[in-house]
């Protein structure tokens, strides 16, 4: 029964990952986004729910610039704010040019419900931009 309740609970864990797959942080960028047990500032996009085992105040500032090319630049700003309740935080993240541009942003929640275990909530808007010709198209998340 253990190992049935294992299997279900990392499918589950792979499902959620594939979601998301632009992680954002130079750790995790260097951990190949593995980021489900990183805490930082940028959980509040990575891991919502791990945002609550940072117990600092923090700003994060991030800009790649992959292959040297400005079309392939990814911007990234993140906030968390540590309280006795919990941890807010907050983040924004652009990625491509005039012609292809992706916008996501949000706002999250986490809580501590022991010293090992936390949760949390994220709302998320997405926006995906085409040039001129296909306008955009944004939807909320959460």
């Amino acid at each position: 029964m253990k190992r049935i309740l294992l299997f279900i609970l990392v499918s589950i864990s792979f499902a959620m990952q594939a979601q998301a797959p632009n992680q954002i942080g130079a750790r995790s960028n260097g951990l190949a986004n593995t980021t489900l047990l990183i805490s930082d500032v940028w959980s509040v996009k990575n891991n919502v729910g791990a945002l609550a085992m940072h117990n600092k105040t923090e700003l994060g500032l991030s800009y790649q610039n992959r292959f040297l090319l400005k079309e392939f630049s990814n911007q990234n700003v993140a906030f968390n704010y540590a309280s006795k309740k919990g941890s807010f935080g907050a983040y924004f993240q652009q990625t491509g040019f005039s012609l292809y541009r992706q916008i996501v942003g949000g706002v999250g929640y986490s809580m501590k419900l022991s010293d090992n275990f936390s949760t949390g909530v994220s709302i998320n808007y997405q926006q995906l931009a085409f040039g001129d010709i296909y306008g955009s198209k944004g939807s909320v998340s959460a």
